[in-house]
């Protein structure tokens, strides 16, 4: 399994986005509430339309990623988080303490489907020379590297903060 190179690819990839999207959550979460005091409602508001978006790109994964390559569709979903991240931060530099959760919809947004993006492509960059009788145990590694570099990323996001 560690000896195909595109699984190898495909988990160094997850890695990546599993170390930085919950690091970007806490981080804006507990900005909004502890700077900038949010609820803890008004927070999470913020990122309804991020779950949303990710949920349907998730969805929809399967329908892009068969009409661009996945290498594409990473580096689409990279930049999409890349906006997201920094129109988030700009959205609470610039508003300062007027901020509100219509201001960070749209900028969480771009980091949800940018982030499902990312996700998927790297998922199906890892299982696409995986054969039939490794799918299952593939799939396994995958979920369980990306739920431990959860709260790696989460860590170190609140270390740096």
């Amino acid at each position: 399994l560690f000896n195909t190179p595109k699984f190898v690819v495909g988990i160094v990839c997850l890695m990546g986005v599993a170390i930085t999207f919950p690091g970007y959550i806490f981080v804006t979460a507990l900005t909004l509430q502890s700077k900038l005091h949010f609820t803890p409602l008004q927070s999470g508001n913020s990122f309804i339309l991020l779950g949303l978006l990710y949920f349907l790109g998730s969805i929809l994964s399967k329908r892009i990623g068969a009409r661009i390559d996945d290498y594409r569709y990473y580096i689409i979903g990279f930049s999409l988080t890349i906006i997201g991240f920094i129109s988030t931060t700009y959205a609470i530099d610039w508003f300062c303490n007027q901020v509100q959760v219509s201001d960070l919809v749209i900028a969480t947004a771009f980091a949800g489907f940018g982030t499902s993006s990312l996700t998927s492509s790297a998922f199906r960059r890892a299982i696409s020379r995986v054969g039939q009788n490794q799918a299952s145990g593939t799939s396994t590694v995958l979920n369980t590297v990306m739920q431990g570099c959860f709260p790696i990323g989460t860590a170190i996001a609140g270390e740096v903060y």
